[in-house]
């Protein structure tokens, strides 16, 4: 079984052709960049070490849990930064997760023991 190919369709494949590498050679010299997001907010404690972070819908506030110092930084809207919860307060180790119940207006948070907690 052969193929045949008229001229009219051969010039149609080689167009497609050129435009493909047309393409892919514009594609890879033009770059798109999109950029939405933007710094909320840094805290300044360089040994926090965070491993989770809430945000409080209700009141704007966000919460930093660290797994090197056992304590909870709350971030305010206003971008005042204080501790929530002390270092290994009420026996509190590592934080590895939190979660906000923003109804029963509680923050969830979990802890474990581990090697990474200052003394």
């Amino acid at each position: 079984m052969y193929t045949v190919i008229r001229n009219s369709d051969l010039s149609i494949i080689l167009l497609c052709i050129i435009m493909l590498i047309g393409i892919d050679g514009f594609a890879q010299n033009q770059k798109l960049v999109l950029n939405n997001s933007y710094i909320s907010f840094t805290v300044p404690e360089k040994d926090l070490l965070p491993e989770s972070i809430a945000y409080d819908a209700t009141n704007g506030d966000f919460y930093i849990g660290s797994t090197r110092k056992g304590k909870i930084v709350k971030v305010s809207k206003d971008g005042t930064i204080s501790d929530f919860v002390q270092s290994k307060q009420d026996g509190l180790w590592m934080i590895i997760g939190m979660k906000i119940d923003s109804e029963r207006r509680i923050l969830w948070v979990c802890s474990s023991g581990g090697d990474n907690l200052v003394e």
